[in-house]
């Protein structure tokens, strides 16, 4: 039921009359600089797989980012768009490295 609310949601931005809009989709994203879910069963999800994380970048690196990266690629997109309205978590990888 989620996707097909977030997936209207999705929809009804893009027939807005916005010079643009873009929808991020991330995967797994991991909190850095102290930032952390408010959730306590994402906590300590996080805390638990914190160890596994350069493992699972490694393995599946179009799945997997860092709150950092994820802000990196929006300040990207406000300032210079992107090629597509919606962006998938190996595209906004791609965005958060051309900001750097």
């Amino acid at each position: 039921m989620w996707a097909r609310v977030k997936g209207e949601a999705e929809n009804a931005l893009l027939r807005m009359p916005f010079g643009a809009a873009y929808m991020f989709r991330p995967s797994f994203v991991r909190p850095l600089h102290g930032s952390l879910p408010r959730a306590a069963w994402l906590r300590i999800l996080y805390q638990i797989s914190s160890p596994f994380f350069p493992i699972l970048k490694l393995l599946f690196p179009k799945h997997v980012s860092t709150t950092e990266e994820l802000g990196r690629a929006m300040i990207h997109v406000a300032k210079r768009g992107f090629g597509q309205p919606i962006l998938e978590n190996w595209d906004f990888r791609k965005a958060a490295v051309q900001e750097s």
